[in-house]
C-alpha cells in the first residue's frame, strides 16, 4: 500500500476529477432512474385504478344477480310448492269424485256389479269386488291426472324460471308473472 500512497499523492487532481464525474455520472442515472419510476407510475396508476374500479363494479353486479338469482329460485321453489300442495288436494277431490261417478254409473248400468275385466275370476254377486275395482279404477284415475298436473306445473315452473333468469342474466327487467 505504500507504493500506491506516492502514487496517488502525484495524480490526485485527475483522480479527483475522475472520482467526482464517476459521482456525478451516479447522481444522473439515480435522479432518471427516479424520474423514470414515478413517469411509469403516472402513467398506470390510473389505468390500475380504472381497472380496480371496474373490478369492483363487475364484483357489485355478481353479488347483485347471484342475490336476485336466488331470489328468484326461492319465490319459484315456494310457488311449486303451493302448486303441488293444490294439486294433491284437487288428486284426492278428484278420487272421491271418480269413485262417486262409477258408483253412479254402475249403479245405473249393471244393476249395481262393475263388470269383471276380461280374464279375472268372476266374483259373486254378494261379494265388494265391485267396490274395490271402483276404488281401484278411481285411486289409478286421479293418480294419473295428478302426475299429468304435476309434470305440467314442474314444466311451466321450469320455462318461468329460466325466463326469469335469462332476462335477469341478459339486464333485462324481471316481470312477476309467469
Amino acid at each position: 500500500m505504500i507504493p500506491f500512497l506516492p502514487l496517488a499523492l502525484k495524480f490526485w487532481k485527475p483522480l479527483a476529477g475522475v472520482l467526482i464525474v464517476g459521482l456525478v455520472l451516479l447522481a444522473a442515472y439515480h435522479w432518471s432512474y427516479e424520474r423514470g419510476v414515478e413517469a411509469t407510475e403516472g402513467h398506470y396508476k390510473p389505468l390500475i385504478l380504472a381497472a380496480a374500479l371496474a373490478k369492483a363494479r363487475a364484483e357489485e353486479r355478481t353479488r347483485t344477480l347471484e342475490t336476485a338469482s336466488e331470489r328468484l329460485t326461492a319465490e319459484q321453489e315456494a310457488r311449486h310448492a303451493e302448486a303441488l300442495k293444490a294439486i294433491d288436494s284437487r288428486a284426492a277431490d278428484y278420487q272421491r269424485r271418480y269413485a262417486h261417478l262409477l258408483r253412479q254409473y254402475n249403479a245405473n248400468r249393471n244393476g249395481g256389479q262393475m263388470p269383471a275385466v276380461p280374464g279375472s275370476p268372476s266374483l259373486a254377486p254378494e261379494s265388494t269386488g265391485s267396490d274395490e275395482r271402483i276404488e281401484r279404477a278411481s285411486a289409478s284415475l286421479s293418480d294419473t291426472a295428478r302426475r299429468c298436473e304435476r309434470d305440467a306445473e314442474r314444466l311451466a315452473g321450469w320455462v318461468s324460471w329460466y325466463r326469469k333468469q335469462a332476462a335477469l342474466m341478459n339486464g333485462g327487467l324481471v316481470s312477476e308473472g309467469r
